[in-house]
């Protein structure tokens, strides 16, 4: 770059510093090197991997929290199925249980009558 075309990229950039709102951060606006300027960083484009292609900053933020809705409400089914499957576990615990006990009645009848009949 010559000195010209330094002296008036650093007034632009004053002039564009002057007009930046805080928060704002400086950014190429254009394809040259003169289109420099300040500009908000949701504006930022970047490349956004769950949609596969360019997209701005705030695009690839809201994608992210619509991945994170879905995977708590996710997780939260999972929990919810989880506690089901214990519930239905010890049910199926103390049914079996219960079993055990009336086979063991059921021996018990069948040991005495063995002995009944045998005498």
């Amino acid at each position: 770059m010559t000195q010209e075309e330094l002296r008036r990229l650093e007034l632009n950039l004053t002039k564009s510093a002057l007009k930046a709102k805080p928060g704002y951060v400086r950014m190429m606006l254009g394809l040259r090197e003169s289109d420099q300027g300040f500009g908000p960083l949701e504006g930022i484009k970047v490349f956004n991997y769950l949609q596969d292609k360019e997209t701005t900053l705030a695009e690839f933020i809201e994608d992210v929290k619509k991945l994170k809705t879905s995977h708590d409400e996710l997780f939260r089914q999972y929990q919810e199925e989880l506690t089901r499957l214990k519930e239905q576990d010890t049910k199926m615990l103390e049914t079996f249980k219960a079993l055990e006990l009336r086979i063991k009645k059921l021996e018990e009848i069948q040991a005495e009558n063995d002995s009944f009949v045998l005498e």
